[in-house]
C-alpha cells in the first residue's frame, strides 16, 4: 500500500513538472532554473531560442559552463572573440556572484534586463526581459527633453538679448545685475551702473532714415563693448539708451575716468554711407557697495543722475549722490503739492518797474514775476519750481493763475486811486500751444491796454506749429500786445520778429549789462535797435544796474529800461512805494 502511494506521488510530481514546462513554454520571456550543480533543471522555449540556431542543445542537464562554451564555439557573443577563456570565466562569475538585476545591449542592438534569484539551497532562477521598447521610449523622451531645453535656451536668448545690437536687453541687464548684486557682500564688490543717453539720435533717425539709426545703435553698442573689459555688462535698455555695469574689489576703482573715456569714444564721428554724423551723449552713474540695494534701485538712481545731466548743455555725466537725492526728494515734494492744487492759493506776484529811457521818473510798464509762497520752504523763485510745473505739463494752469492775480491786482490798485502801469505777463510755450487759449481769454475781462504778454522767442526754435500761429493771430486781434523776452539768445531771432510781430522786444541782459565796457556789446545793441526800429518795434533793455549803463543804452536808442537800478522785484503791497520813489509823486 505504501509503495502504491509513493508511485502516485511521483506521478503527480512528474505531471506537475510537465505542466510547469508546458506553462513556461507559453511565457514569451526567457526563463531558466539551474540546480546547485549549475545544470539546467527546467527552461522554456524562449530561453532555448537565445542560442539559435543551436537551441536543441539547450536542455535540462546541460551545465551553465557548457552553454558559455557553446556561445564561444558558435560565435554567439562578440565579446568572446579573442578572449574565450576569460569570457567563460567572467560569465561563470556573473552566474555565481553577479547582481540580481543586470541590463545590457546585445549584438542585435536589443536592450535586455536579467532578473536573477539565488535560493538558499543553491538553485538559481533567471528570467530575462527585452526592454528595447522601454529604452527607445526613454531615449525619445530624453531627446525631446534636450530639444525642449535647446528651445528654451533659444527663447531665453530672444527674451534677454536685444535683436538689433545683440547686446543684453533690459531684462537681461537686470538679471545679470541681480546676479552681481547677490555676490557683492561676499566678494566685497563695488558695483557701478552707468546709463547713457544719446543727444541728436532722433534727428539722425528722422533725417537719414531707420537704416542710419539702426547702424548707429549697433556702432554705439560696439564702442561701449570696446571701451570696457569683457567682465562689464553692456546692454541696450531701449531706444537710444544704453547701460554698462562694472564691478571691482578696488576701493579706488576709476569708475568716473572710464565713463569719461567711454563718452569720448561715443562722441567720435560716425560715417553712414557718404555722410559723417556725430552725436552728443549724457551719462548717469550710480556706484554702491551695499548688497541690500536691488538691481532696479541701482538703475533708478543712475536714471535720476542721467536726467539731471541732460538738463545741462554738452556731454555731461552726473553721479548720483546725497545732494542729488535731496534735490530729487525736494522736486518730488513740489511735484506732489503742485498736483494737489496748492499753486492756486500759494502763488504770489512780484512787480518790477520798466522805466522810460529818456525820463526814468516815468514808469509806463512793469513786469509781473511769479513766486511760490511755500509754507515750509519760503518764497520760491520760478527757476526752482517752474521746471517741475513744465514737466507736469501744467504751465498753462500757472499762466492762468498769474493772469487772474494780475487782473485782480489792477482792479485793486485802480480802486485805491493808484497809478497802474501796463503789466507785462509771461506766457509759456505750453500755453501758446494750447487750443483753448483764445476761449480762456474770452472768459476774462481784460481792460484795454492793461496787460501785455511776454513770449520767449525760443518758442519758434524747434518747429512752427499751426496752433501756435493761430493763437498769436488771435492775440493780435484781441489788442493784447506781444513782447519778445530775452531777445538775441536764440538762433531764430530775426525770423521770430516776422512770425510773432511783437510790439516790443527785450534785449537780453547778457548784452545790455556790458555796454559800458564792451564795444562789441554796444554794436550788438545798436544793430538790434536799428533792426527793431526798421520794423516799427520798440526796444526795452534788461539788466540795468548802474547809471552809466542806463545812459549808454538810452544813447543807443533803447526806449525803455529795466533793472535793479530802478528797483528789484517786490510784492504788490510795496510796489506803489517803489513807484513813488521813482516819480517823486505822493501815494494816494
Amino acid at each position: 500500500m505504501s509503495s502504491e502511494l509513493d508511485d502516485n506521488h511521483k506521478a503527480e510530481a512528474a505531471v506537475s513538472l510537465g505542466d510547469l514546462t508546458r506553462f513556461l513554454g507559453a511565457v514569451p520571456a526567457p526563463f531558466v532554473v539551474y540546480g546547485p550543480d549549475e545544470k539546467i533543471i527546467v527552461c522554456n522555449a524562449a530561453y532555448q531560442r537565445e542560442y539559435h540556431p543551436f537551441e536543441d542543445r539547450v536542455v535540462p542537464g546541460v551545465s551553465h559552463t557548457e552553454l558559455q562554451w557553446l556561445k564561444v564555439e558558435q560565435g554567439l557573443d562578440s565579446d568572446a572573440i579573442g578572449r574565450e577563456e576569460a569570457f567563460v570565466q567572467a560569465e561563470q562569475d556573473r552566474h555565481k556572484h553577479g547582481p540580481n538585476i543586470e541590463e545590457w545591449e546585445d549584438d542585435a542592438g536589443r536592450f535586455m534586463r536579467l532578473f536573477r534569484e539565488r535560493l538558499p539551497d543553491g538553485h538559481v532562477i533567471g528570467m530575462r526581459f527585452d526592454i528595447t521598447d522601454l529604452r527607445l521610449a526613454e531615449r525619445e523622451l530624453q531627446d525631446k527633453n534636450e530639444r525642449l531645453k535647446s528651445t528654451q535656451h533659444k527663447l531665453e536668448a530672444v527674451a534677454f538679448i536685444d535683436d538689433l545690437t545683440q547686446l543684453s536687453n533690459r531684462r537681461g541687464a537686470i538679471r545679470a545685475l541681480e546676479t552681481l548684486v547677490a555676490r557683492a557682500e561676499e566678494e566685497k564688490l563695488h558695483i557701478g551702473v552707468v546709463l547713457y543717453d544719446l543727444n541728436g539720435f532722433k534727428q539722425i533717425n528722422d533725417g537719414f532714415g531707420h537704416a542710419a539709426g539702426d547702424a548707429l545703435l549697433r556702432e554705439i553698442g560696439a564702442r561701449l563693448q570696446n571701451a570696457f573689459d569683457s567682465d562689464a555688462i553692456v546692454a541696450r535698455m531701449g531706444g537710444d539708451e544704453f547701460l554698462v555695469t562694472l564691478a571691482s574689489r578696488e576701493d579706488n576703482f576709476p569708475f568716473q575716468q572710464l565713463v569719461d573715456q567711454s563718452m569720448e569714444k561715443l562722441s567720435q564721428p560716425f560715417v553712414f554711407m557718404d555722410f559723417t554724423l556725430q552725436l552728443g551723449v549724457n551719462a548717469g552713474i550710480a556706484i554702491e557697495s551695499c548688497a541690500n540695494t536691488s538691481a532696479e534701485s541701482r538703475i533708478a538712481k543712475a536714471d535720476m543722475a542721467l536726467h539731471d545731466a541732460k538738463k545741462r548743455r554738452g556731454n555731461i555725466s552726473r553721479q548720483f549722490d546725497e545732494k542729488l537725492r535731496q534735490k530729487i526728494e525736494f522736486e518730488t515734494r513740489l511735484r506732489q503739492e503742485i498736483l494737489s492744487g496748492v499753486l492756486a492759493t500759494q502763488t504770489v506776484l512780484h512787480f518790477q518797474p520798466i522805466v522810460d529811457a529818456k525820463d526814468p521818473t516815468s514808469v509806463p510798464a512793469a513786469e509781473v514775476l511769479v513766486r511760490w509762497d511755500h509754507p515750509e520752504f519760503g518764497l520760491l523763485a520760478p527757476g526752482v519750481f517752474f521746471p517741475v510745473v513744465e514737466a507736469l505739463r501744467m504751465a498753462h494752469t500757472l499762466d492762468e493763475i498769474v493772469l487772474d492775480l494780475a487782473l485782480g491786482q489792477i482792479t485793486k490798485w485802480q480802486s485805491m486811486g493808484q497809478h497802474v502801469p501796463k503789466l507785462s505777463v509771461n506766457i509759456s510755450p505750453q500755453r501758446l500751444l494750447d487750443d483753448g487759449l483764445s476761449s480762456s481769454l474770452d472768459q476774462r475781462i481784460i481792460p484795454k491796454d492793461s496787460v501785455s504778454f511776454e513770449i520767449l522767442e525760443t518758442v519758434f526754435s524747434d518747429r512752427a506749429d499751426n496752433t501756435l500761429q493761430w493763437n498769436l493771430d488771435r492775440l493780435h486781434d484781441s489788442g493784447i500786445e506781444l513782447h519778445i523776452d530775452d531777445y538775441g539768445t536764440s538762433h531764430s531771432s530775426i525770423s521770430s520778429l516776422l512770425l510773432i510781430r511783437p510790439k516790443r522786444i527785450k534785449i537780453d541782459r547778457q548784452f545790455c549789462a556790458r555796454v559800458a565796457q564792451s564795444k562789441e556789446a554796444r554794436d550788438i545793441v545798436r544793430l538790434t535797435v536799428a533792426l527793431a526800429k526798421s520794423l516799427g518795434i520798440s526796444v526795452t533793455a534788461e539788466g540795468v544796474e548802474d547809471f552809466e549803463t542806463a545812459e549808454r543804452l538810452a544813447g543807443l536808442g533803447c526806449d525803455m529800461l529795466q533793472g535793479y537800478l530802478f528797483g528789484k522785484p517786490c510784492p504788490a503791497t510795496a510796489f506803489p512805494t517803489l513807484l513813488h520813489g521813482l516819480s517823486g509823486e505822493k501815494i494816494a
